[in-house]
């Protein structure tokens, strides 16, 4: 029989202590848990809830998020916190089923047969990882069809009960939508535990310090601070395996952990955990929050450009709670426009750097999928992914090519357009109750005349920025950045080369610039003598003929 009786703890179901159970909230509040929660599973379990005889007692509760965000710690804590009343059985059922086994009965039957004549007592069900023993119905086998069977003549029979017999069910799930829908449609509350925001991460980047050993707690802290701030979308589970790492590698050392070691294990989970931030084999690249490399000075030119996008992206980002304040939304879609080069994917990377967003980058062959369903599906995990390492940039690249006018498009380009209108719509509804955990859409296209004038209307990518070619003092600043990133020098009269590069290049695009300033040093490298390398200058001539080659190609 799969059901386990663990423990016979002494819960807070009779007569509630508020000092107590407020103590227990900010004690909690401290370690970084969602304290909303915690006094939402408190009242859940208390025995007055709902106890009104004409009211349905809520019974069976839902508790959803992403992996490690403390949805078992927390209820734990809870169940523990409140031992020092009358007694309460908690079952906990078995996380992980055992694949191709025979059905077991979960013994329901058997629970209430056991229920205490007391009414101050009563029986507290935990199901553990719900989606394992009640998956969808299109994943679902013989067995799971007998467990929730089970499950659904148990729910009969508890909702049959008296109002003071106190049974409850509490579900702890990752996804609702890979549970069976009648499992689902029997849950009385559903609660989202969301991954911690800034605020609530760097209390529990505080709380694992004190639990691990160092000599020198300053340098930690500040490190923790540092980290926190590029840790979007990293639950507890995640912080408590980064001290881990941090303290395995003092250990190979020889020595106690110090801020080196921190930050050495961040970037090693980094890798292996976020690149796959949906807990799936994602097929989007994932660049986390501060690494992407590209600032406003790297880019060339296009300052009103810029301050366009500082308006509406970095600054509501930042300063999200005075934008509350002033009642002010920033936009949730910008689509950039223009010809090919400009820029588009270099100022979005600039975008989620200054901003200190994560940053997840789509094309047409992250989402196009052969089997029916499956491509909806992608853009749907998508979204889930970007929702939980909120703050977040997705960016598209290709717009059109993704999401043209269901008119002209495919059948593939018309589901896909009717899936992303309802993203978006639900996205609006997410931004505007947690503005901190803001997700911002960037789209760049070279015709969006092309894109489904559905996705353009105000509240999704209302907001169109143009990205020009660059004007003759944005030519100039390009072939300068090209210049200090260059490891060839360039020879005495290089003022004279960058006036000439910004006056002959007119028409080109920031790419053209660059590709430019790449072939005069191959052409410098393939006109000069092996042995002579260190000695290897640009030359205007090099520039000439590369510009010359250039434009003969246009």
């Amino acid at each position: 029989m799969l059901l386990q009786t663990t423990s016979k703890l002494r819960l807070c179901m009779g007569k509630t202590s508020t000092p107590n159970m407020s103590s227990f909230v900010e004690c909690i509040g401290r370690e970084g848990y969602d304290i909303t929660l915690a006094r939402r599973l408190l009242l859940f379990l208390s025995p007055g809830a709902a106890r009104d005889k004409h009211a349905k007692v809520p019974r069976i509760l839902l508790v959803h998020g992403p992996r490690g965000c403390g949805k078992t710690a927390l209820l734990q804590r809870t169940l523990t916190a409140t031992k020092e009343s009358e007694g309460i059985i908690v079952v906990n059922i078995p996380a992980a089923k055992s694949t191709g086994s025979s059905y077991n009965e979960f013994g329901f039957s058997s629970i209430l047969s056991a229920l205490p004549e007391s009414e101050s007592s009563g029986v507290c069900i935990v199901i553990d990882g719900a989606e394992d023993y009640f998956p969808q119905e299109r994943i679902s086998d013989s067995v799971d069809s007998l467990r929730l069977l089970e499950f659904l003549n148990f729910c009969a029979r508890v909702n049959k009960l008296a109002p003071t017999t106190r049974v409850v069910i509490i579900a702890l799930a990752r996804d609702p939508t890979m549970l069976h829908s009648l499992f689902y449609n029997h849950m009385d509350d559903i609660v989202f535990m969301d991954a911690p925001d800034a605020e609530r991460r760097l209390l529990i980047w505080t709380f694992f310090l004190g639990r691990f050993p160092a000599d020198s707690k300053d340098s930690l802290v500040e490190a923790a601070a540092e980290l926190n701030m590029r840790a979007n979308g990293f639950c507890g589970a995640d912080i408590e395996a980064i001290y881990s790492g941090a303290l395995r590698l003092a250990t190979l050392r020889g020595d106690s952990m110090c801020a080196d070691d921190l930050r050495a294990s961040f970037e090693e989970h980094t890798d292996r955990k976020l690149a796959d931030v949906d807990g799936s084999s994602s097929s989007w690249d994932f660049i986390p929050a501060g690494t992407t490399g590209v600032q406003w000075k790297d880019i060339g030119g296009l300052e009103e450009v810029k301050l366009a996008l500082n308006e509406m992206v970095v600054w509501p980002t930042k300063y999200a709670p005075l934008y509350a304040r002033m009642g002010a939304q920033a936009p949730l879609g910008i689509v950039m426009h223009g010809p090919p080069g400009t820029g588009k994917t270099l100022l979005a990377k600039a975008l989620a750097m200054e901003s200190n967003a994560n940053f997840l980058t789509v094309s047409i062959g992250n989402l196009i999928r052969g089997e029916i369903g499956e491509s909806e599906k992608e853009l749907s995990c998508l979204f889930r992914a970007a929702r939980r390492c909120a703050p977040c940039v997705i960016f598209f690249d290709e717009f059109q090519a993704m999401f043209g006018e269901r008119g002209e498009s495919g059948s593939v380009c018309k589901t896909l357009v009717s899936q992303m209108l309802h993203e978006t719509d639900a996205l609006s509804n997410d931004t505007a109750r947690n503005p901190s955990g803001r997700v911002v859409l960037v789209a760049a296209t070279n015709c969006i005349e092309a894109v489904d004038p559905a996705l353009l209307r105000a509240g999704r990518f209302d907001r169109s920025v143009y990205v020009p070619l660059p004007d003759r003092e944005s030519r100039r600043r390009i072939a300068e950045l090209q210049r200090q990133r260059m490891r060839i020098p360039w020879n005495d009269r290089s003022s004279k080369i960058l006036e000439y590069i910004s006056s002959a290049s007119e028409g080109m695009t920031g790419a053209e610039l660059v590709s430019v300033c790449n072939h005069a040093g191959l052409d410098t490298f393939a006109n000069t003598k092996r042995g002579c390398v260190g000695d290897l200058t640009l030359e205007d001539n090099d520039f000439r003929s590369a510009i010359q080659r250039m434009q003969s190609f246009n």
